[in-house]
């Protein structure tokens, strides 16, 4: 008899991989699986993804459009599969190519797993998309996503396309609530360019690092908190003393190695970059930045990032990460109606969210819930036919 997936069947992201690719071998169709098949929580936390679309794509073809009033850098190869941004070395000779205003790159096949761009002459390193905005692609599924745990800069949009016209049906939306209710429930996108309109020199946060580096002039809004912690919208954001709180106190247990056990901590990552020779000016105070700033937690720049986070979701327009509740007693009670989804949604944000606005690496867990990551996320095209990516380099509001 036929094995039957439920629509809420957990399955790891490797292994829906694995199952298509079985699919494929026996002849089976893979839309004919269930529409919704709940993946697993993985290195990004939770995604909702449908299997409709085709179970293995060649790589697309990729266009980057600079509608910016200046030249930006394109600063990896993802026509060569090379991810590394870092200019000037002679083993990546295409990296940190110049796209002049009105300009358009194409390549035939990107083969990468993301495209890196940059405000021109910023040549220094990108840190951890600190400088530079980033977009997965997600391979082999493509689906798309731009990665802004860490700081934003320059505004950008991404769009499917076949035959060179816009896909009509894409972005999908991977809401439930938006997939399943009738029409109008949610802000569809369909046939249009996905944009994040990323502002940093109007709309950093107080609680958030507002700087400028030696390049240009150019402002950049950097994440208050090294460990990405995503606080939900119904928290209140952790000032210095409650991010240092060591969350095991509350019932919760740290599935991350990489984290330092805080609810939040200082960017001493920045300081690093400070250290290696990095030159940044605080925007607010206009006084040159030493490493120690980025260490300490005595900084007005420093809180949780939930702030940083919300600049994210206005700027994209997408629903905030929604996964848990103050309580009375300086705990935290669970309020996510959905863990494998954790955002709230609201009728007049889009039905899928474009970015994730954090990455918590202490994997906090409470109840078996990633209290701290950010919720479902992810640009799709998966039951539409599609050849194309095109990236836009500041789109048009």
């Amino acid at each position: 008899a036929p094995v039957e997936l439920s629509p809420r069947t957990p399955v790891s992201p490797r292994y829906s991989k694995m199952l298509k690719a079985v699919c494929i071998m026996l002849g089976v169709a893979v839309n004919a699986l269930p529409a919704d098949i709940e993946l697993a929580p993985n290195g990004r936390g939770t995604s909702f993804a449908t299997l409709g679309g085709p179970a293995i794509r060649a790589p697309p073809r990729l266009i980057i459009e600079n509608q910016c009033s200046e030249p930006v850098l394109i600063r990896n190869d993802p026509g060569t599969g090379e991810d590394d941004g870092t200019c000037g070395l002679p083993r990546f000779p295409n990296n940190c190519q110049k796209l002049a205003p009105g300009g358009t790159k194409k390549y035939d096949q990107a083969t990468s797993e993301i495209v890196l761009l940059a405000w021109d002459n910023f040549t220094a390193p990108c840190g951890n998309g600190d400088f530079c905005v980033q977009l997965e692609f997600n391979r082999p599924d493509y689906h798309l996503n731009f990665a802004s745990q860490f700081g934003f800069s320059m505004p950008i949009g991404v769009q499917f396309y076949h035959e060179e016209v816009p896909v009509a049906e894409c972005p999908e939306p991977n809401l439930s609530k938006c997939r399943t209710g009738p029409p109008g429930t949610c802000k569809s996108n369909k046939g249009k360019l996905d944009v994040c309109h990323f502002d940093a020199e109007n709309e950093c946060p107080e609680k958030a690092w507002k700087v400028k580096t030696s390049f240009s002039d150019h402002s950049y809004c950097l994440s208050p908190d090294i460990n990405k912690a995503v606080i939900s919208a119904d928290m209140v954001n952790p000032d210095a003393e409650r991010c240092q709180s060591d969350p095991t106190s509350w019932g919760w247990v740290q599935h991350g190695t990489a984290g330092d056990g805080k609810l939040c901590s200082p960017r001493t990552d920045i300081a690093t970059l400070v250290d290696q020779g990095l030159e940044l000016w605080d925007v607010r105070t206009r006084r040159k930045l030493d490493a120690d700033a980025f260490r300490s937690i005595e900084s007005a720049a420093f809180a949780g990032g939930k702030e940083y986070t919300g600049a994210i979701d206005s700027a994209c327009n997408q629903p905030s990460t929604q996964r848990i509740t103050d309580t009375e007693d300086g705990k935290y009670e669970l309020d996510d109606p959905s863990p494998t989804e954790g955002r709230a949604w609201a009728a007049d944000t889009l039905d899928h969210a474009l970015v994730y606005e954090g990455d918590d690496v202490n994997m906090w867990h409470y109840h078996d819930v990633r209290v701290l990551m950010a919720g479902n996320a992810g640009i799709f095209c998966d039951n539409s036919e599609w050849d194309t990516i095109k990236v836009v380099a500041c789109p048009s509001p």
